[in-house]
């Protein structure tokens, strides 16, 4: 099983930068948008990450101790 908190970190230093190069490319959308659907997805992915793999766990693991 892939850990988690590669997957998000590999999105954040290599794929981010691969997609907006495709967005570029493809004339998907303009330069700022296509920044702003990069950020946002970055934001999204350390939102995600920090929830599976700090939160959800924390919680977990106190529902546990009880």
């Amino acid at each position: 099983m892939n850990d988690p908190h590669n997957t998000f970190q590999k999105f954040r230093s290599v794929q981010a930068d691969k997609l907006f190069e495709l967005i570029k490319s493809h004339r998907l959308l303009d330069r700022e948008d296509a920044e702003a659907v990069i950020h946002a997805l970055n934001d999204i992915s350390e939102s995600i990450e920090r929830i599976y793999c700090e939160i959800v766990p924390t919680m977990l693991s106190s529902s546990v101790a009880k």
